[in-house]
């Protein structure tokens, strides 16, 4: 393993164990002068961006100068459109499935919507900030940008950073449900999706953040109408 490659692993290594415990850090370091609440996870997740965003900005320079030079806006739906559609199936497959083994289970499909309505019973304007900014770009550039700068080889990146992404998913979500083993396979197919639509578009990390904020966009949309209507 050559020198960069073991620099790449260990700064994945300091990424992957801030992102894991950076939250629970700033908790403790703030109670210690008496603030908590929701505006403390804000600018812990705030500092936590801007911090990802610093060290890969040459990455997201470069894939701007590329979407910028090899993308148009036509090219750019086309992509969006193709990866969505199968990203939705995949959602209709696994809720087929689930209703089939369990009527109790609630449909794999609307995990993303009950996801941003778990939020959006918080706080509005951190909603917003954890769904289509946080979870979009900072997660992206987590799960993708940095396991990539230590896998090169296409077919293993897009396994491991997909069974990375649905190991945490389920352990930061609920480990209760019955179907455990389901809700890993959907996640698991969700980030597939999203890394093979990365390295099938120079490893541009801007096309799987369009494909992504699009995804989460439809149901934030679909609870503010709701809320504004009911």
């Amino acid at each position: 393993m050559s020198k960069n490659s073991i620099n790449s692993f260990i700064k994945f290594l300091i990424i992957f164990i801030c992102y894991l415990s950076y939250s629970k850090l700033f908790e403790v370091l703030f109670s210690l002068v008496g603030l908590s609440g929701l505006l403390i996870n804000f600018i812990s997740d705030l500092l936590f961006s801007v911090l990802i965003v610093f060290l890969y900005k040459n990455n997201i320079k470069k894939d701007f100068v590329n979407l910028k030079s090899n993308y148009n806006l036509k090219k750019i739906l086309k992509i969006v459109i193709k990866y969505l559609l199968i990203i939705f199936g995949i959602g209709i497959i696994f809720g087929f499935i689930n209703s089939v083994i369990n009527s109790n289970e609630i449909m794999l499909i609307t995990e993303n919507t009950l996801q941003v309505n778990m939020l959006f019973n918080s706080s509005l304007l951190y909603s917003l900030f954890k769904a289509l900014i946080f979870g979009v770009i900072i997660e992206e550039i987590v799960f993708r940008e940095a396991i990539e700068e230590v896998i090169s080889n296409k077919k293993i990146f897009v396994v491991v950073s997909s069974l990375i992404y649905a190991s945490m998913n389920i352990i930061f979500g609920s480990l209760e449900s019955n179907l455990l083993w389901l809700n890993f396979l959907q996640y698991f197919a969700f980030y597939f999706v999203l890394s093979l639509s990365y390295v099938k578009n120079d490893n541009n990390i801007f096309i799987p953040i369009v494909i992504k904020f699009i995804y989460n966009l439809i149901p934030t949309v679909i609870t503010i109408v709701l809320m504004v209507i009911g």
